[in-house]
C-alpha cells in the first residue's frame, strides 16, 4: 500500500471506472464533513490489462531490514502457524441487474488477490469498489 494512490473524498472514488481496492480508517465517518479521510486506492485494472505497462520498482517497506522487529509475543499473523477457520460470506444486493455480479466477482477476486500475497498477511481491513458495488473483508 505504500505506493498506492492517496483520496481525500469518497466522490472521488465514484469518478474511477475501473475495480478499485480501498484501504481507510473504519475509525473515520465516510459521511461526515468533519472528519479527516485518507482512501489508499490500488486500480485492480492493471492486472486485467493485456498491453505491456512499464513499471517502475519499488521496495517494499514492510521489507526494511532496519525495521524493529517484535518478539515472539507480539508478532504478526504474518509469522504465526494459525489454524484454518470456516465463515460465512453474506452478501447483499440492491440490484437485478446481472452485470453487477460480474462487478462483484471482479472486486472479490482482486480481494482474494490481495490477502494471499505474503506482504499483505498482517493486514486486517480491505475494501473494493468497482462501479457502485463495495465490498469488505
Amino acid at each position: 500500500m505504500h505506493s498506492w494512490i492517496l483520496y481525500l473524498s469518497v466522490k472521488r472514488i465514484r469518478r474511477c471506472q475501473e475495480p478499485l481496492l480501498l484501504q481507510l480508517s473504519v475509525k473515520e465517518s465516510l459521511t461526515d464533513p468533519n472528519s479527516n479521510i485518507l482512501i489508499r486506492t490500488c486500480s485492480l485494472a492493471s492486472g486485467l490489462r493485456t498491453q505491456p505497462v512499464n513499471k517502475v520498482t519499488v521496495e517494499n517497506p514492510k521489507n526494511a531490514e532496519d525495521l524493529c522487529r517484535s518478539n515472539l509475543e507480539t508478532t504478526s499473523a504474518c509469522a504465526s502457524v494459525g489454524t484454518e477457520s470456516q465463515g460465512e460470506l453474506q452478501l447483499s444486493t440492491n440490484s437485478r441487474d446481472s452485470r453487477k455480479h460480474g462487478d462483484t466477482i471482479t472486486i472479490l477476486d482482486g480481494m482474494q488477490t490481495y490477502f494471499a500475497a505474503e506482504d499483505n498477511c498482517d493486514e486486517n481491513f480491505l475494501f473494493a469498489y468497482n462501479n457502485g458495488t463495495v465490498a469488505g473483508l
